[in-house]
């Protein structure tokens, strides 16, 4: 069956109805969806800050190893990212991804910066 939404709405989108459905990584384990927005929260670590070094290969093992709260965020993100069949999009910290930009921007990530800085 369906995970129960923590909040769900329904949006006019030029006439097309979609409805947009507020929910955590573990209720929706199972899923598919067509997007999925990924927001960056902190569970001892902020879990899109340790897991975009960790996509790009560009970060220190021994840390990720030795940090018990970044595997944890890797297997919450992963089961997010995999739950959508068209879009992933991360919501983070600019600081956070700053670092990453270039590699993404390689990679064929489109990237939109709300804060104005790009």
């Amino acid at each position: 069956g369906v995970s129960p939404a923590l909040e769900s709405s329904l949006v006019d989108i030029d006439g097309t109805i979609v409805q947009i459905d507020l929910a955590t990584i573990h209720s929706s384990k199972g899923e598919t969806h067509a997007a999925t927005l990924v927001l960056e929260c902190f569970h001892g670590v902020h879990d899109l800050k340790e897991v975009l070094p960790v996509v790009f290969a560009m970060h220190d093992s021994r840390r990720v190893n030795r940090t018990a709260s970044i595997p944890p965020a890797i297997k919450r993100v992963f089961v997010a990212v995999t739950r959508a069949r068209f879009l992933v999009a991360f919501a983070m910290r600019f600081g956070h991804a700053e670092p990453y930009l270039e590699e993404a921007g390689k990679r064929g990530w489109r990237i939109i910066d709300l804060t104005g800085q790009v």
